[in-house]
């Protein structure tokens, strides 16, 4: 094979030297050097540098991907291990950390999970009417993320939601309904 090339490269030479054209020579030689049809071997060179920092460029997006993934897995582990524990306010902060950073698929799944958490902070501290209005939002903001995303069992949440605050929603207003921490949605750590 490579006294193939060896002898292409030697015809090649022989043809363009008759030319006394330098880039005709090495027009010539491109094709047997690899080089892509015409072209001499800088623009060769130049083209391959070009396609080494586009290769680097993409790995190097994709890395960082990868950590903001990791990150926003993190917080949004965090969040609910904070949710579960009934501090609905602090939660609520962390996902709306995580709603702002976000623009794509997962904003409104965020958005779902913070009047979810703000719901339950509202009635926690006796203010029943924003708990109800907090309710209808979280449920169409998850409702698109059924029954599963991001390791986090959106179908059970949005059930034991409904059964927890359905006193809430039956209440009159004036009616006072106690908030029963030992009934509080759990989400527990996503799962994949």
């Amino acid at each position: 094979m490579a006294a193939l090339v060896e002898r292409q490269q030697a015809q090649a030479r022989d043809r363009s030297a008759d030319s006394g054209d330098p880039q005709g020579q090495a027009r010539a030689l491109a094709p047997v050097l690899g080089h892509g049809k015409g072209r001499t071997e800088e623009e060769a060179r130049r083209q391959a540098g070009r396609e080494a920092r586009h290769r680097a460029a993409a790995a190097a997006e994709e890395g960082l991907s990868a950590l903001v993934a990791d990150a926003n897995s993190e917080r949004l582990r965090a969040a609910l291990e904070l949710f579960d524990a009934g501090r609905y306010h602090d939660a609520h902060e962390l996902l709306d950390e995580l709603w702002e950073s976000t623009s794509g698929p997962d904003s409104d799944f965020y958005k779902g999970l913070i009047q979810a958490a703000i719901c339950l902070h509202h009635w926690s501290e006796g203010n029943l009417e924003g708990a109800r209005k907090l309710y209808s939002g979280h449920r169409k903001f998850l409702a698109a993320y059924l029954p599963r995303h991001q390791g986090v069992d959106v179908a059970d949440l949005l059930a034991q939601m409904q059964r927890v605050l359905a006193p809430v929603l039956r209440a009159k207003a004036g009616e006072r309904v106690s908030f029963d921490a030992a009934a509080r949605p759990r989400l527990g750590p996503p799962r994949a």
